[in-house]
Formats: C-alpha cells, structure tokens, sequence
C-alpha cells in the first residue's frame, strides 16, 4: 500500500471492513467524490483532508450501525451509561469536522458571465 496514490481505498476494499460492512464503502466513495468534485483542483493538503473527513464519515457510519444493533445506552453499577460506541461518536464527528473545516466551507460567489451571454438566455418561467 505505500507506493500506492490513493492507500485507504485499498486499506478499505482489502482489510478494513468485514464482509458485512461492505457497504460502508461505497458510501465513503460517494462522499469522498462529493468534496472532491467542490474543489477544482485540490491539493495534495486537499486530498489528504477528503481523506481524513472520508475516513472519519466510515467510522462515523459503523458507530451508527453498532449503536442500531446494540442500542444507545446500557445498564451500569452507576446507572445508565453511553454504549461504548456511542461515547466514542463526538470524537469521530469532531475529526469529519476538522477536516471539512481544512477545505473551507466558506461561501463561494456565482460566476455570472457576460452580458452577451445573460442577453442571450431565455427568461425564467
């Protein structure tokens, strides 16, 4: 995997997930296509935060499957407690965060074009 360009999609595809969580993966290449297709030409920097943001969402998505499969809280001596996966969320939400924070979520302006071409449109309906 080091001489590989992309290394987690084959951590992902090869080791990472058990046969029933396979599914995670297309989500996680969904989502990865989706950051990459708002940044025009990414960076290295750029690619390596879809990366993390994309690493963290698969976490983030197995979580909720345990949290589904064994609920979100359980019984303790102390009384109720979070689940261990559940206690283990925030931080997987606060990495995505991080990450997506690194590529920039602040608003970008429209490019309008020219007035020949505003001229030439037809008029919304």
């Amino acid at each position: 995997m080091n001489a590989s360009k992309h290394h987690w999609r084959s951590f992902f595809r090869r080791l990472a997930l058990r046969p029933e969580d396979q599914w995670v993966r297309s989500e996680v290449q969904r989502y990865a296509a989706g950051l990459l297709s708002d940044k025009a030409d990414p960076s290295e920097a750029e690619r390596h935060a879809i990366e993390l943001a994309s690493e963290a969402k698969a976490c983030r998505l197995l979580i909720w499957q345990a949290i589904a499969a064994t609920g979100f809280t359980r019984r303790g001596r102390d009384g109720i407690m979070l689940a261990p996966a559940a206690a283990d969320l925030p931080r997987f939400i606060g990495v995505e965060l991080g990450a997506l924070k690194l590529l920039g979520l602040q608003r970008r302006a429209k490019t309008v074009g020219t007035w020949a071409e505003l001229l030439s449109q037809e008029p919304p309906s």
